[in-house]
């Protein structure tokens, strides 16, 4: 409600108001069902328009109240339009505050809502200086709370702390998570100058806690871990449901463990066991593992250089998922957290991404094993939510590109060759890139066999010939180029040397046409072609190794005989 008195406004609202509110209400949410889109902006301009309507006595019965604003003001929040909704929200809460000093209509004036979806709107923003914004409108909420005459309707509320928090965990930083942390003590302890009135619930926890999760390593995980554990004990002793953990909570601090480093994995993996065991027990439907536990913890094992075992790991989460959600035997994209977790793309991805890395006998076979469940889920469920895309590829390149076994090169332009089928076929999400080229270019350096420095030069002329036609996301990095002479350098031809400097030539030539620092030659490069002319028949005379390395000196002057890196 607006507060301080109706100032003779009528018991109920004209139709004129009603329709108005209506029309508005449908600017700001959208309609689904005629294909219209939420739209601030639309609803902005109606808003304003009604106002030098109603300011030049042409409104009729039509009367606007805090409601239309924070409608408004709410729609901006939501929308997703960064710094420019915040402003655009502020805007309306500076023309509500000037209207109410202009008329002295108490049913304009801004209260809590309106305040609040200000603040949220900030929060969301990705402006770097939000959170002063937030604390800005916090203390101004503050100070017409308890001043003269005190705006009760304005009171800051848990709403109100949330989001100012949320604002400091926006900042990733140490300082916004020892700041979220305070607002929380500050909530708790009834010290928010508030009479002790503002109560922290679930969603004060999972921001503060997802604050330290933001600021990554161990210490952070532990500030994290140790507000869990405060919630938990706080809702035992209480029994305040409002303050019991839900899985939001418990997946900041479990993605606070998978980020820490060393240790942190095993910590993560503990959280996954409590909320599992919290599930199966009854105890707490609302803390039940979800996609995204089981997929940052998937993730998490992609990138921990735990070998075999967290591939296996990796796996069998996976399979969990799976089989949770068959046995429900639901489907489709939308996000239901009492439905069970659901793999998607993502989570496939890192599971492969975790055969990959890990080095073990095989992996590239059960990285495409992966990808062939997906291409069947895919086509007998037609969720496009396990449709396999170009990561999903490009990982199951650079597994058989590590994997050095006899054939892998074969496989990966056999891989290639499909990805170009299916783009052409019209599944753009599987268009290679440079990424997918590369992978196949060093799958033919490594396989170290007479044709394989041609394989891969053909290879290199086909990104050249894509991009030439226009296509930037397969344009040769120096990683390309240093790729193809080494595989050159590698085969054991007799001309290996000469073929390996005119790659070489290609790649100053590129450079001097474009500028991209990303194909500078580099030291990598002119090492393979040093490489391949020891290599060769005629052998590294004194005079080339001399020629190389004054060019290489003059090509990664500056850059600290960096480039070849890709």
């Amino acid at each position: 409600g607006g507060g301080g008195g109706g100032g003779g406004r009528p018991s109920s609202p004209s139709a004129e108001t009603v329709a108005f509110s209506k029309e508005l209400r449908r600017l700001c949410r959208g309609d689904r069902r005629r294909g219209l889109r939420p739209s601030p902006s639309d609803a902005q301009r109606s808003l304003l328009d009604a106002m030098d309507r109603i300011a030049r006595g042409e409104g009729g019965n039509l009367r606007l109240d805090v409601v239309s604003f924070t409608t408004v003001v709410s729609a901006w929040a939501r929308s997703g339009g960064g710094v420019e909704a915040a402003r655009n929200a502020e805007r309306l809460l500076e023309a509500m505050n000037s209207l109410y000093e202009g008329t002295g209509d108490a049913s304009v004036r801004p209260n809590a809502y309106t305040y609040n979806a200000v603040i949220n709107a900030w929060a969301r923003s990705g402006e770097r200086d939000a959170h002063l914004e937030a604390e800005r409108l916090l203390s101004t909420m503050t100070e017409l709370a308890e001043g003269k005459g005190g705006y009760r309707a304005v009171r800051p509320d848990t709403v109100t702390y949330n989001s100012v928090i949320n604002a400091h965990a926006s900042r990733r930083d140490r300082d916004g998570a020892e700041r979220a942390e305070e607002l929380l003590n500050l909530m708790g302890s009834g010290g928010g100058n508030d009479g002790g009135s503002v109560k922290p619930d679930a969603i004060t926890y999972g921001a503060a806690v997802k604050a330290w999760a933001n600021v990554g390593g161990h210490d952070a995980a532990e500030r994290a871990q140790t507000l869990l554990d405060r919630m938990e004990a706080v809702h035992l002793e209480t029994g305040d449901d409002d303050l019991r953990p839900n899985s939001v909570v418990y997946n900041a601090v479990l993605n606070a463990w998978a980020k820490s480093g060393k240790g942190g994995l095993e910590k993560a993996e503990f959280i996954l066991k409590r909320m599992e065991r919290l599930r199966d027990a009854g105890a707490n439907d609302e803390a039940s593992p979800d996609a995204f536990t089981y997929s940052t913890m998937i993730d998490a094992l992609s990138k921990s250089n735990g070998g075999e075992e967290a591939a296996e790991r990796a796996q069998s989460l996976l399979e969990e998922m799976e089989r949770l959600a068959s046995e429900s035997g639901k489907s489709g994209d939308g996000y239901d957290r009492s439905a069970p977790p659901r793999p998607n793309a993502v989570v496939y991805n890192a599971a492969i991404h975790a055969w990959a890395r890990s080095g073990a006998p095989g992996a590239a076979e059960r990285c495409e094993s992966l990808l062939y469940r997906m291409k069947d889920l895919h086509r007998t469920t037609g969720d496009d939510s396990v449709r396999p895309d170009v990561v999903t590829y490009n990982t199951v390149l650079d597994a058989h590109a590590k994997s050095r076994e006899y054939g892998s090169a074969e496989r990966c332009e056999e891989i290639l060759r499909r990805m170009e089928d299916l783009y052409l076929d019209g599944d753009v999400g599987v268009k290679p890139d440079a990424v997918s080229f590369n992978a196949a270019i060093h799958a033919w350096a490594d396989a170290e066999g007479p044709g394989s420095g041609q394989r891969a030069e053909r290879l290199l002329d086909r990104m050249e010939e894509l991009c030439d036609l226009g296509d930037e996301t397969v344009r040769p990095t120096a990683f390309t180029y240093s790729s193809v002479a080494d595989a050159h350098a590698k085969s054991g031809r007799r001309d290996c040397g000469e073929r390996a400097e005119e790659v070489l030539e290609r790649q100053e030539e590129m450079y001097e046409e474009t500028g991209d620092e990303n194909v500078r030659p580099g030291a990598v490069t002119y090492s393979a072609v040093i490489n391949a002319w020891a290599r060769g028949e005629k052998g590294l005379s004194a005079p080339r190794a001399e020629g190389l390395l004054r060019r290489m000196m003059k090509a990664t002057e500056g850059v600290g005989g960096g480039g070849g890196g890709g």
